[in-house]
């Protein structure tokens, strides 16, 4: 008979104090040796044998109250040991999945793929293998119109379960205000069939083509997001963001900021803000002082990526040299250091304290704010979606796909007959038979964020050195739970879990 094991992670804080988090119901509990012990032989023996074991070790009342906390656990909160034989949960049935699909909040038009840069790091530069590359394909109005009507009519379906009932129309590129034409129209389009009160616009620009006749007509809408990419100050940003002759484009964004902060200082700080890429190459260190002290960005919100664009086997990343790739983790340890030490503090209103929990934590704040959720006996096994449910990304030729950080190499439709069910199917079943037959057991799988645009290879997917990179999720626990024994208050800035048993 095999032995059954509890689906836990051990760990300890820097205090030296044990926990472990607990996969079957994402709780934590507080753990010692004698816990551990008697978890793992709870199910394997009977209270008899399992104290006979334990009296050679533990005086007899610490054996009673520890086993007897633990069944409390187990019986109340159903801990440590799955009900049900767990099963990576396969693709929707279809009525399910068009249920699904008319919960969808965001599609996103690509305008044009033509840009005016060449970032040396741009997932269309010619550096990605799996990639399309930069070429003169545009959208037409028809196109767009279709998409805009096909995502509307989910916005308004009677199958919508959601409770926002407000989409996000976005444009993307190549640079989308190359054809500033084609979003105005769409924009104007939506007003005339009244749709307007029900659409959130986000624009994901380089911000060198941001003129005055752009931003006036953008300051006609209150419901507006202008995503500007900047890396930083003019040294760090040039390095890799540059125009089609070589030249940075650090100037004329900062430039086009100061002109739009000027027509109105109040639109300029609530519907600007910032998506800054740091790349290996970069100093972190930089990047956190520029948006802390520039007081152009200092007041906006920001979004922050880090690294690699995809998995493909030929990337930008791909030629750096061991000694730059350990430069940038050690800066990069060093500033999630200093988060840790503001947390404890409780420096948590800091403009430096925003940007830091952009650039480092993400991990720390998803813990944060985990419920609690018994693991079902079908689960998703890593942290991808179901294609077409959340997003949708529309090339210019009407071609829809998952979303903005996946090959055009998948597509799941077009906008003249919506979301394709089988090909939705396909991927999803091609992701599980490729990506998942290592997770069965995994304790991982509430924390995990491969999904399809880390697992594509440009044919199908697979997780390359993803996974391993993920399993720092034992350090990443040690560290969220020193924070909270040195200020339990540490993360109230975004919320908490009532997951967490100190004691």
């Amino acid at each position: 008979m095999n032995s059954i094991e509890p689906f836990i992670i051990e760990f300890k804080t820097k205090k030296g104090n044990q926990y472990v988090y607990d996969v079957t119901t994402n709780c934590i509990y507080p753990s010692s040796e004698i816990t551990i012990e008697i978890l793992k032989n709870f199910k394997n023996m009977n209270k008899t044998e399992l104290f006979k074991l334990l009296i050679k070790k533990y005086p007899e009342s610490k054996i009673k109250s520890t086993y007897s906390k633990i069944v409390n656990w187990v019986k109340f909160d159903q801990a440590f040991f799955p009900v049900n034989e767990l099963k990576i949960r396969p693709m929707l049935p279809e009525t399910e999945f068009y249920k699904k699909l008319a919960n969808c909040s965001h599609i996103i038009l690509v305008p044009t793929n033509q840009c005016n840069l060449r970032c040396k790091y741009c997932a269309f530069s010619g550096e990605y293998e799996i990639n399309r590359v930069h070429n003169d394909e545009t959208m037409n109005f028809r196109i767009a119109k279709k998409s805009i009507d096909y995502f509307i009519s989910l916005l308004k379906s009677n199958k919508r379960t959601s409770v926002k009932k407000r989409g996000a129309i976005g444009f993307y590129g190549g640079e989308p205000l190359i054809k500033f034409s084609l979003i105005k129209q769409c924009m104007e389009y939506v007003k005339t069939i009244g749709c307007e009160d029900i659409i959130f616009w986000n624009i994901t620009t380089n911000g060198t083509l941001l003129t005055k006749e752009k931003v006036k007509y953008f300051m006609k809408f209150e419901n507006i997001k202008i995503g500007i990419s900047l890396d930083g100050p003019e040294s760090e940003h040039d390095r890799h963001r540059v125009f089609r002759n070589g030249g940075g484009t650090f100037k004329s964004i900062m430039k086009n900021l100061k002109m739009i902060n000027s027509l109105n200082p109040e639109f300029y700080k609530k519907h600007i803000h910032f998506q800054p890429l740091l790349p290996r190459l970069n100093n972190p260190y930089h990047l956190l002082e520029f948006l802390s002290s520039e007081l152009l960005v200092s007041q906006n919100a920001i979004s922050a990526q880090i690294g690699d664009i995809t998995l493909g086997a030929k990337t930008f990343y791909n030629k750096l040299t061991e000694d730059k790739k350990e430069l940038f983790y050690y800066r990069y340890d060093r500033l999630f250091k200093k988060h840790i030490d503001m947390l404890i503090k409780g420096d948590v209103e800091s403009r430096e304290m925003q940007i830091l929990l952009a650039l480092t934590s993400n991990v720390l704040a998803q813990m944060n704010m985990r419920p609690f959720r018994l693991l079902k006996s079908l689960y998703f096994s890593t942290g991808t979606c179901i294609p077409g449910t959340r997003k949708i990304y529309v090339a210019p030729s009407g071609t829809f796909h998952i979303c903005e950080r996946v090959t055009e190499n998948h597509p799941i439709g077009d906008c003249f007959n919506g979301i394709d069910y089988k090909k939705c199917n396909w991927i999803y079943e091609e992701y599980i038979k490729n990506v998942t037959k290592n997770c069965h057991g995994c304790p991982y799988i509430h924390f995990c964020s491969l999904c399809f645009s880390t697992a594509d290879d440009g044919q199908s997917f697979n997780t390359g050195e993803y996974c391993n990179e993920r399993k720092t999720l034992k350090a990443k626990l040690s560290d969220y739970y020193s924070i909270l024994e040195e200020n339990p208050d540490a993360f109230e800035m975004i919320g908490s879990s009532d997951n967490n048993k100190m004691d």
